[in-house]
C-alpha cells in the first residue's frame, strides 16, 4: 500500500510537471516523437524551375535532395538581437525539412543562408553578420581581392537564401511550425560559340560575364548596389572541331563551349551585366547586355500573375544555356544568332555586339 501511495505521488508530480508542456502544445500530451514543443522551422524550395511551368508559379518541393546544409539564424523582430543560431545537415532535420529551435513564444524573423559551409575555407561565399537584421554590414558575398581572389572561376556549390519576418508566436499555434521559402543564389552559365568555317584552338579567346552581385544583403538577399563588379571566368573550357558543309563545300567547323558559375542575377542590372568574349590580346571581339537579352527573350504564360515579374523568372531559372552563331572573318565577327535557352534573337547586323 505504502508502496503504491509512493508511484501515485510521482506520477502526480510528473502530470503536474507536464501541464505547463502540454497547455504550450495546444492541450496535446504528444507533440511529436520527440515530445518538443518548441518552435519549428520548416524549410521549402518552391521556387525553381519547374514552377515556371506551373499556373500558380509554384513548383514542387524539392528541399529534400537539393539542399544539403542549413544556417537559420532567428531574431528578436522588436530588437533585432539573434536569439537562436544553428547550422546543420539537412539530412538530420526532422523528416527532413524541419528544424527545432527550443524557443517559446513570442514574434521572431527567421532568416536562412543554405549550402553554405561557413567554417569552411574553400567555399566560394563568406557569411558576415553581427547578429542583427538591421546592423550595417551584415551580408554575405563572394570573396574578391581582400581576399586574395578578384576573379571567380570555380564551380559554386549551390547557395540559397530565404526570410520570413515577423511571425507571433503563441499558445496555439506552436504546434505549427513557422515556413522559410528560398531563393537560390547560385547559377550556371554555358556559352556555345560556333562558326560555321573556322575553327579555334585553346588561347583564342577568353569568355567571361561581368556583373556587380558580389554581396547580397544578410537579411534580404537584395544585392548591395555599390558592390565592385566582378570577372567571371569559366571553371570549364572545351574546344570542338567537326567537318560539316558549309555552301556546297565541306569546312573544318569549331566550337567554344565554357561553363561558368555565377552569383544571384538581378533583374535591376540588366542594363549592367554583361557577357564578353575577347582575343588572346584581350580585346573585346563581342559583349552584350545578357541579362536584357535573356529577358526580352524569354515569355510568360497568360496564366501569369502580378508575382511573376522578371525577378521572379531569374530566381526560378539556374540554368542558362547560350548558343552564338557566327559569321565573318576573324577579328570582324557578327552574331548572326544568338539562342538563350531555347528563345533566339537575331541581331541587327548593323548592331554592335
Amino acid at each position: 500500500m505504502i508502496r503504491n501511495k509512493i508511484v501515485k505521488k510521482i506520477l502526480s508530480a510528473s502530470l503536474l510537471a507536464l501541464l505547463p508542456l502540454m497547455a504550450a502544445c495546444n492541450d496535446s500530451f504528444i507533440f511529436d516523437p520527440e515530445g518538443d514543443c518548441s518552435v519549428k522551422v520548416q524549410f521549402l524550395f518552391t521556387k525553381n524551375r519547374q514552377a515556371l511551368q506551373s499556373k500558380d508559379g509554384i513548383g514542387p518541393d524539392a528541399f529534400v535532395g537539393t539542399v544539403e546544409t542549413v544556417h537559420l539564424f532567428v531574431l528578436d523582430a522588436e530588437s533585432g538581437e539573434l536569439v537562436f543560431e544553428k547550422t546543420e545537415d539537412a539530412s538530420n532535420l526532422v523528416d527532413g525539412f524541419i528544424m527545432p529551435t527550443g524557443l517559446g513564444t513570442g514574434t521572431y524573423t527567421f532568416i536562412a543562408w543554405c549550402g553554405l559551409n561557413s567554417n569552411d575555407e574553400n567555399n566560394a561565399f563568406k557569411l558576415n553578420h553581427k547578429y542583427a537584421s538591421r546592423a550595417e554590414g551584415d551580408h554575405c558575398r563572394i570573396k574578391t581581392e581582400a581576399d586574395g581572389n578578384p576573379v571567380r572561376h570555380e564551380k559554386f556549390e549551390d547557395l540559397y537564401h530565404g526570410v520570413t519576418r515577423n511571425v507571433t508566436i503563441t499558445g496555439d499555434n506552436i504546434d505549427r511550425p513557422v515556413k522559410v521559402e528560398l531563393t537560390k543564389n547560385t547559377n550556371s552559365i554555358s556559352v556555345w560559340i560556333q562558326h560555321p568555317e573556322a575553327t579555334f584552338e585553346d588561347g583564342d579567346y577568353t569568355v567571361s560575364y561581368e556583373d556587380a552581385n558580389g554581396t547580397m544583403h544578410f537579411d534580404d538577399n537584395s544585392l548591395i548596389s555599390e558592390d565592385e563588379t566582378l570577372t567571371y571566368s569559366p571553371h570549364t573550357i572545351s574546344i570542338l572541331t567537326s567537318t560539316s558543309e558549309y555552301n556546297g563545300d565541306q569546312v573544318e567547323a569549331g566550337a567554344l563551349i565554357a561553363h561558368l558559375s555565377v552569383a544571384r542575377l538581378m533583374a535591376s542590372h540588366k542594363e549592367t551585366a554583361r557577357l564578353v568574349v575577347r582575343d588572346k590580346e584581350g580585346s573585346e571581339v563581342f559583349a552584350i547586355p545578357f541579362l536584357k537579352y535573356l529577358l526580352e527573350m524569354q515569355t510568360f504564360t497568360s496564366t501569369r500573375s502580378a508575382e511573376k515579374t522578371e525577378q521572379w523568372y531569374l530566381d526560378c531559372e539556374d540554368t542558362y544555356n547560350c548558343s552564338f552563331y557566327i559569321i565573318g572573318d576573324q577579328g570582324e565577327w557578327t552574331a548572326n544568332r544568338i539562342i538563350i535557352n531555347n528563345w533566339v534573337k537575331v541581331p541587327d547586323q548593323d548592331e554592335t555586339l
